[in-house]
């Protein structure tokens, strides 16, 4: 027992004596700090001492003994005597750390000006199931300038955004993105498709005659995603010499034969149209004939004359050689005139009548006598 008391009686001398021996023999800062304007920061002072094994109780006063001092030349911060640094305005500055003995260390101070301006992309265009994120590039005025940006987006079921400015697609949309930094905001449009997964085409195959053409259209697969730009397209025929394709899908027919069309979109996706070329049909000429026209014939006839081998127009014959004369005209003919139009039937006159007793004739028409001493053709009413 009295062995221990000695010994830890020893160790706290020790301890005590090499306590109130330490001392700081040297200074650290970092060689340069940048900080914003209107900031506050405590500069990172070190220290280095007589002994390495002092408790902080004896680091703390070796510290309190050297008596440290801080000066800054300029006029951009100020340093208390705690060490905490006040950046004022935009610019540079030496910091110093000094102790009583003249142990001493520098640091350069940056103070960076606070962002008055910032500008984003007008828009961009992101894929759901394609290109489903992208990091917004902010600009800065001053571009130097400093201040944490804030991020909003106006509808995260279409995109969201991160503390980093990183757009991501989340459905299919419109929204706007907002970047938020010291009273100055900017704004992005967001649109978010569907990615395309195919491309088919109107028709997958097609007849051509040599010396026509046809378009090929395309369509994205499915149905919501946004159509093929021109630009995203690429064609190729398998044999130029039966076909050939613009950029733009114009086909046209050169010789009989067979070829393929391949549609390319974004350099991944494919499509084919199978195209046969078939010989333009020639059709014969044929020969025919019309009266008020013209007409070709072994012999003809006009007015009276006849021409052999020639062909008729209008009237008129013409042959291989010199054209034959005009015929001279026939003499009109003497007009017979009408024959006398036969004489008309005269009427029979019917039979006359049996006497009536006293002398009368009876009539067609009863109650009527005809008297004898008048003549048959007159009537008497009776």
């Amino acid at each position: 027992m009295k062995k221990w008391k000695i010994a830890a009686l020893g160790l706290a001398a020790a301890v005590l004596m090499t306590g109130c021996g330490a001392t700081v023999n040297g200074l650290t800062l970092p060689a340069s700090l940048e900080i914003a304007a209107g900031e506050s920061q405590a500069m990172e002072l070190g220290y280095v001492f007589s002994s390495q094994e002092l408790d902080d109780a004896a680091q703390q006063k070796a510290i309190e003994a050297a008596d440290i001092t801080w000066t800054v030349s300029g006029d951009v911060v100020s340093i208390g005597a705690d060490g905490t640094l006040e950046a004022k305005e935009s610019g540079k500055a030496t910091v110093t750390a000094k102790t009583k003995d003249g142990k001493e260390a520098s640091c350069e101070v940056t103070v960076l000006p606070l962002i008055e301006e910032i500008s984003l992309p007008e828009s961009i265009e992101l894929e759901v199931g394609g290109k489903e994120s992208e990091a917004l590039e902010v600009t800065k005025e001053p571009e130097n300038g400093v201040g944490d940006i804030t991020w909003q987006s106006s509808d995260e079921a279409v995109a969201t955004v991160d503390e980093n400015g990183t757009v991501t697609a989340v459905g299919k949309g419109e929204c706007e993105v907002t970047a938020s930094v010291n009273g100055a905001e900017a704004k992005t449009k967001v649109t978010v498709g569907v990615a395309a997964t195919g491309i088919t085409l109107a028709q997958d195959s097609g007849i051509l005659t040599v010396g026509y053409g046809t378009q090929l259209k395309v369509y994205t697969v499915p149905e919501e995603a946004a159509a093929a730009q021109a630009e995203e397209l690429s064609y190729k025929s398998s044999d130029e010499a039966i076909a050939v394709v613009d950029e733009n899908g114009n086909v046209t027919a050169k010789a009989a034969g067979s070829t393929t069309i391949t549609v390319t979109y974004r350099d991944e996706l494919t499509a084919e149209y199978s195209l046969t070329v078939q010989k333009p049909v020639v059709k014969q000429p044929t020969q025919t004939s019309s009266n008020k026209g013209s007409q070709t014939t072994g012999t003809s006839s006009a007015a009276g004359s006849s021409q052999t081998g020639g062909t008729v127009s209008g009237g008129q014959a013409s042959t291989g050689g010199a054209a034959a004369p005009a015929p001279s005209p026939a003499p009109a003919p003497t007009p017979t005139p009408p024959a006398p139009a036969p004489a008309p039937t005269p009427t029979p006159t019917p039979p006359a009548p049996e006497p009536a007793p006293g002398g009368g004739h009876i009539s067609d028409s009863p109650n009527v006598v005809l008297d004898p001493n008048i003549p048959q053709d007159e009537e008497i009413l009776g």
